[in-house]
């Protein structure tokens, strides 16, 4: 009896402490979840993938519903990790736990009901703890419990706070241009270019706060946009096209400074370093950059295919990792360059026209 009530009390001891050290790391750190919390969301997210594969479905209404989903599951598992651990500890001594009324010790049932209510501090119920070392027990459990739940709120109102600034992102860039090919036509339509480099400016910060957030935060990345308009790796991907254009695409001369161009590029390069905490690795293959030919259709001084091709090879690996990031959020390569217009509220936000479709003014 010994030997078991020990192996309770140990078992109880263990589940507590990890759960305790993926909150604390989930909540209060800044480089990342906790190790369970995030296991548990990539694999919900991959199940998300997985269901959406198996039954054919094109629609993302499925993965919008997992990002609120992946963070409630995690929050539930501490709760289910604390109350089972703190169950087991009160459960290691047979007299630790007894009836208010009778003196008898609780029963299975009645260590759980007493756990419950003590790390939820819901007050005193049909069950007291013994004298002694578990009425400290009990004191230490309630402050536990009250513990969780503040850290579990306020990562609760965080992460929801930075899922808002994440789409509010999507739909400032989307305001650049329609397209990467868009975006570059703005930048130089005259008096409009100013313009641009004030709004690029002005994104830049928006960006790094993402980035950080997204670091401090990855369970971010499972809050999924079915409009593309405030999606967001569709947004970031399309302006990082847009400035691989009027970095390398135009001819000598036509593109803007690289003072104006640099900050934004950086910005976009830190984003997609923190993908590792959502297990986003790249692709095998870099989606090929974006054509010219709707730039120069359109009367844009374009460079040489051949310097262009050759400069864009040195974006293999970036290009990678931005496509898988698209991929890993619902979406195909192709949805990069598909249009997205402003339109009011219960309207589908798209274009059905190609990325080749540009405003010729």
């Amino acid at each position: 009896m010994d030997a078991i009530s020990g192996l309770l009390g140990f078992t109880g001891i263990v589940l507590v402490a990890i759960a305790m050290l993926d909150v604390l790391w989930t909540t209060l750190s800044m480089t990342g979840g906790g190790p369970l919390s995030t296991g548990l969301a990539r694999g919900l997210w991959r199940s998300v993938h997985g269901l959406r594969h198996w039954t054919g479905a094109t629609s993302t209404r499925l993965l919008q519903l997992a990002g609120p989903g992946i963070l409630l599951s995690s929050l539930l598992m501490w709760v289910v990790l604390l109350w089972a651990g703190w169950t087991l500890l009160f459960s290691a001594a047979p007299d630790a736990v007894r009836a208010l009324q009778t003196g008898s010790p609780a029963s299975l049932a009645g260590h759980v009901y007493f756990t419950g209510y003590t790390l939820f501090t819901l007050g005193i119920g049909n069950y007291v703890p013994a004298p002694g070392v578990w009425e400290i027990a009990t004191a230490i459990a309630s402050l536990n419990g009250l513990f969780l739940i503040t850290l579990s709120i306020t990562y609760l109102v965080a992460v929801l706070s930075a899922a808002t600034r994440k789409h509010q992102l999507a739909t400032v860039i989307a305001t650049l241009g329609r397209t990467p090919h868009d975006i570059v036509r703005r930048a130089r339509k005259g008096e409009g270019a100013a313009s641009f480099r004030t709004h690029l400016a002005q994104v830049v910060p928006m960006i790094e706060m993402h980035a950080r957030n997204h670091l401090a935060y990855p369970v971010l990345h499972y809050f999924h946009s079915p409009d593309r308009r405030a999606a967001v790796s569709l947004r970031i991907a399309a302006l990082d096209d847009a400035l691989l254009l009027l970095k390398h695409g135009l001819a000598s001369g036509a593109s803007p400074d690289d003072a104006s161009l640099s900050p934004a590029r950086e910005a976009i390069g830190g984003l997609l370093s923190t993908l590792h905490g959502a297990f986003i690795h790249p692709d095998e293959a870099a989606p090929p950059p974006p054509s010219l030919e709707p730039l120069s259709e359109v009367g844009v001084p374009v460079a040489g295919e051949d310097a262009y091709r050759h400069m864009s090879a040195h974006e293999v690996e970036r290009r990678q990792l931005m496509q898988a990031y698209v991929k890993d959020d619902g979406w195909t390569w192709a949805d990069v360059g598909k249009s997205v217009v402003a339109v009011p509220q219960g309207k589908p936000a798209l274009h059905s026209g190609s990325e080749s479709e540009l405003e010729t003014d």
